[in-house]
């Protein structure tokens, strides 16, 4: 985010990165696209490199013992190289405070940030060979900031003061001594603050938050990211040819204080499509197996209760709610996702046993695999044009993130099969030729245009690789 320029409101954490490995400024460029090559196996349509480059940095910073910072989503990814200006190991002070204060940083935000980042990791010595010294410049050589540098705390503050401090851009060659004039842009003011564990703490989480969201300004972030105490998850919608709506997936249910949480009872009341409750309209949930049916993470613990059930496609479902009852007693507790309750769209519903992915040709294209989908749209909306948009991960020269470009074809009535046309809905199919860069990826189906369109988004394509496509029977 160094090169964001805060008067402009241009740069931050944007992504550009990933087209700028080939600058001097940004030495290392192998163990950036090595860490880029990890976290891309996130990057999808829905999610920016840019929003997990900072969910990499949550989740770093937190699993090192560090502090919890406040994550948000809606980072947009550039798609070319910004402006250069990344501080280097030679540059004097009035140049670094310029460089920061371009950024938005103040001399205290400029000493925090420099002192955070360097608890953890080191130096490459085969990229920084003039800092790390003679026989250390291979690429096993990494030269470590502070004795605790896989560990979130501030000895790399306290051994500086001790003055047994390994930060070779503090008592390294003095033309590279960065941290050292950074440290001492406020006289040491604010490594003084830092040498107190509690301070090191809020003040890291509060430039790490600061560096997390400088964005451009054209970009507006999200609130901050917490935990929900109910949250539907993995559902699955599908019609079957006898006219019925199987419905499945899980509920992930925050422990907190509750007792007991394998007992509780946990229902979902819903109402039909076109919104009316009745008193049979309950689906009943049960504790999930699956690791006890635990799980945690830095928003706390988690037990997951799983559901399956069936209803007729002529009154289906619209939403529903989430009772919680312990054992024991008459209490119930509802969560109504903030009186709107759970929505369940059944207006497109693709259908996943009928659709599959398997090994070319396509049409004659050996590099390209064939993918089928299949997808009930209801009836309504039927009379309207139907498309496949396929999410296509392009691979970009010298960039190790490839783009995700979107790609449709029509989807027509699959009208070949008997019950085409079944309980209000009529399939449509659809074959699109998939390269294997892609067959981890994401389609959308739609219906209609403009005002008038209806959606279904971002239905994963991995469940469907190298299986067979059911038939419609």
């Amino acid at each position: 985010m160094i090169t964001h320029d805060a008067e402009a409101g241009t740069g931050g954490l944007d992504g550009s990165l990933l087209f700028e490995m080939d600058r001097d400024e940004n030495k290392g460029a192998i163990s950036f696209n090595e860490t880029y090559a990890f976290l891309g196996s996130m990057y999808s349509d829905a999610l920016s490199i840019s929003d997990i480059t900072a969910l990499g940095m949550y989740v770093t910073v937190a699993n090192c013992g560090g502090p919890i910072l406040k994550m948000r989503a809606g980072r947009v990814d550039a798609t070319e190289a910004g402006p250069s200006g990344v501080p280097e190991p030679t540059n004097d002070t009035p140049t670094m405070v310029a460089r920061f204060a371009k950024a938005g940083m103040n001399v205290t935000q400029m000493v925090a940030s420099v002192a955070c980042g360097h608890t953890l990791g080191g130096i490459h010595g085969n990229d920084f060979p003039e800092i790390a010294g003679p026989g250390r410049s291979n690429d096993t050589d990494f030269l470590l900031f502070d004795s605790s540098a896989t560990r979130f705390d501030n000895k790399v503050v306290t051994e500086y003061f001790s003055g047994n401090t390994s930060n070779l851009l503090v008592v390294g060659p003095e033309a590279t001594n960065s941290d050292k004039r950074v440290f001492l842009a406020d006289q040491n003011i604010t490594m003084q603050a830092l040498s107190t564990p509690e301070v090191f703490s809020s003040m890291c989480a509060s430039v790490f938050e600061k560096m997390m969201d400088t964005v451009p300004s054209s970009v507006k972030l999200s609130d901050p990211i917490e935990p929900y105490p109910v949250k539907p998850t993995q559902l699955d919608i599908a019609l079957t040819p006898e006219g019925n709506i199987t419905f499945e997936g899980a509920l992930r249910i925050q422990s907190g204080d509750r007792e007991n949480v394998d007992d509780l009872v946990v229902k979902m009341p819903y109402k039909d499509r076109t919104g009316n409750a009745c008193d049979g309209c309950t689906i009943e949930t049960r504790p999930a197996t699956f690791q006890g049916g635990f799980g945690s993470g830095f928003g706390g613990s988690f037990k997951f209760f799983q559901f399956s059930t069936s209803l007729p496609a002529s009154t289906s479902i619209s939403n529903f709610n989430v009772t919680i009852q312990p054992p024991n007693s008459s209490d119930i507790e509802i969560q109504d996702n903030n009186g709107v309750g759970f929505p369940i769209d059944d207006r497109i519903i693709p259908l996943q046993d009928q659709s599959c992915i398997n090994e070319g040709p396509f049409e004659g294209d050996e590099n390209k695999w064939n993918m089928t989908i299949v997808a009930a749209i209801r009836d309504e909306l039927a009379d309207k044009p139907v498309k496949l948009e396929v999410a296509v991960k392009t691979p970009r020269q010298g960039v190790i993130i490839p783009a995700i470009i979107k790609q449709s074809v029509q989807m027509e009535p699959w009208s070949d099969v008997e019950n085409f046309k079944t309980a209000g809905y009529t399939l449509f199919k659809a074959s699109f030729g998939l390269l294997v860069d892609s067959l981890q990826s994401s389609y959308d189906v739609v219906s209609g245009e403009g005002d008038e369109e209806v959606r279904k988004v971002f239905v994963g394509t991995g469940s469907l690789i190298s299986k067979e496509c059911k038939p419609w029977a």
